[in-house]
């Protein structure tokens, strides 16, 4: 700094000294030090909302931890989903339901009653990772588009997203997703 031309100068202030609500504020803090039991009524709400919602994270994190859900392989984390930019209403949808592991083609059979779909190509049982990773038939369209092996990859980073949904156009899946 002092070769681009600034001076600086360090001050040293007194932190507590002649401040009445600071004096409190410390005389309170090194009560509680002798204290077994502290008296939390006097805490404001706005100062406890940072805890709070600390807390309630990590006890959804934990929760989310121990969940076998398709999701959570996907999103192992609960915090928000990065925002899908550029991304049509449809291909939101179609998104959203491949995160989900819940599509038309690998669901619907549960609302008609008929028995799980297998996979035209390759006679496997049709599931949202057969389609993105396993499907050996999609193999050589997956590497024609370079998407990635990695089915959490393909459905959150934005530029295996966009791949992933040109990929589910060329094999005719994205209209039946």
């Amino acid at each position: 700094l002092s070769e681009s031309g600034k001076n600086i100068i360090f001050v040293w202030i007194l932190g507590h000294v002649g401040i009445p609500g600071n004096e409190a504020a410390d005389a309170a803090a090194k009560e509680a030090t002798r204290c077994q039991i502290i008296d939390v009524t006097q805490i404001k709400p706005s100062d406890s909302k940072r805890a709070v919602a600390k807390y309630t994270f990590d006890s959804r994190q934990n929760r989310w931890r121990h969940a076998s859900t398709h999701l959570r392989l996907i999103k192992p984390s609960v915090s928000p989903w990065s925002p899908a930019v550029n991304l049509t209403r449809k291909e939101r949808v179609c998104l959203h339901r491949l995160r989900l592991g819940h599509t038309a083609l690998t669901h619907s059979y549960l609302l008609l009653g008929l028995q799980p779909p297998t996979c035209n190509l390759c006679l496997e049982p049709l599931t949202v990772p057969h389609i993105i990773i396993d499907c050996r038939h999609a193999a050589q369209a997956r590497e024609l588009f370079n998407l990635s092996g990695n089915i959490s990859d393909c459905l959150t980073k934005p530029t295996e997203i966009r791949k992933l949904l040109t990929l589910l156009k060329y094999i005719d899946y994205y209209w039946k997703i």
